[in-house]
């Protein structure tokens, strides 16, 4: 999981921290905008909100089905047998 949400990120930021630039002019468009550089961050951690939101929400429902199915083996299961 975490690396499902950290890879991108860190795909990101290594992208565009090469500081690519061709006769001291950057290249990237983003770089050229006035602010630029913000808009990166904000992408980022907006990316990170929402692929924490999604993976919290997905291992909350993966527990709870998992919860769910346990209490239904305990209740189909044969009880054992007193001698």
């Amino acid at each position: 999981v975490a690396t499902g949400i950290f890879a991108p990120m860190h795909f990101i930021c290594a992208v565009y921290g090469m500081n690519f630039a061709v006769d001291d002019k950057p290249t990237i468009p983003e770089l050229l905008w006035p602010h630029g550089y913000e808009y990166f961050w904000v992408l980022v951690i907006t990316y990170f909100t929402l692929s924490s939101t999604c993976a919290v929400w997905l291992w909350r429902r993966f527990q709870r089905k998992a919860k769910e199915d346990l209490s239904l083996t305990n209740k189909n299961s044969i009880p054992a047998r007193s001698t």
